[in-house]
């Protein structure tokens, strides 16, 4: 239970740091830009480039350096204890390195389609 408790930790802080960081980039990009005299579309544009690419090559570099296989393990290992039978993920179908590095832990493409709806258009 307590190794439970701790991952729950560390995901909640996750949450916190990456809504906060958030929150920072932009602030420090629209300083920056009217500090420099950019157009705020220029700046959008950017900060939304970033805030999409960022993320998808960290969790490539953290593969790389072996933290999020061991993350997996983990994971799967408490899904069995309490009786999941199977992990499903949604990956970019264009993000082959995150596709290869789960391909390596064993997953599959179950050949499926993922499909979604926005129901209020997005501001970001």
């Amino acid at each position: 239970m307590p190794e439970l408790l701790l991952i729950t930790l560390y995901i909640t802080g996750g949450l916190v740091l990456l809504y906060f960081g958030a929150d920072w980039l932009v602030k420090g990009a629209i300083t920056l830009a009217l500090h420099l005299g950019l157009s705020p579309l220029i700046v959008g544009l950017t900060v939304v480039a970033l805030g999409t690419s960022i993320p998808e090559a960290l969790v490539s570099v953290q593969a790389a350096i072996g933290h999020a296989q061991q993350m997996m393990v983990n994971v799967e290992s408490e899904l069995r204890k309490i009786g999941c039978p199977k992990i499903n993920l949604q990956i970019r179908s264009g993000n082959a390195k995150v596709m290869a590095f789960y391909q390596k832990l064993g997953f599959t493409d179950d050949r499926v389609l993922s499909m979604g709806k926005r129901l209020e258009e997005d501001h970001s």
